[in-house]
């Protein structure tokens, strides 16, 4: 799934790619939101981003000047969407990506018992 498959909340869209832009990317995310508010979808979205191979590529640093001039800072083009044609995006649109897991929560209806 795609950032331009979830319906609206763009605000949050906006800040969860700015979030890789700025590498401020944290090891673990909860997203929590009421049931139907879009919560997996935007989930789904943001890890296929996350894997995705051209939308995160870094360049290559071209490394220090020979004359010794301060060589511009080469930022990496981050773009707005999953691409949703290389091997990772396919991967996690088909919910086998080896680097995202899933957790649900799981209710049991049988009484433990403790002794």
């Amino acid at each position: 799934m795609q950032f331009k498959d979830v319906i609206g909340q763009s605000h949050l869209k906006s800040e969860l790619t700015e979030l890789m832009r700025e590498n401020r990317l944290a090891h673990a995310m909860l997203l929590l939101g009421k049931e139907g508010a879009g919560g997996l979808p935007l989930a789904l979205a943001f890890a296929q981003y996350i894997v995705c191979e051209k939308a995160n590529s870094v360049p290559k640093d071209p490394g220090p000047s020979l004359f010794g001039d301060d060589l511009p800072e080469v930022q990496p083009e981050v773009l707005a969407d999953a691409c949703g044609v290389c091997p990772s995006c396919q991967r996690a649109a088909e919910l086998a990506h080896p680097d995202i897991h899933f957790s649900y929560p799981v209710v049991t209806k049988k009484p433990v018992l403790r002794r």
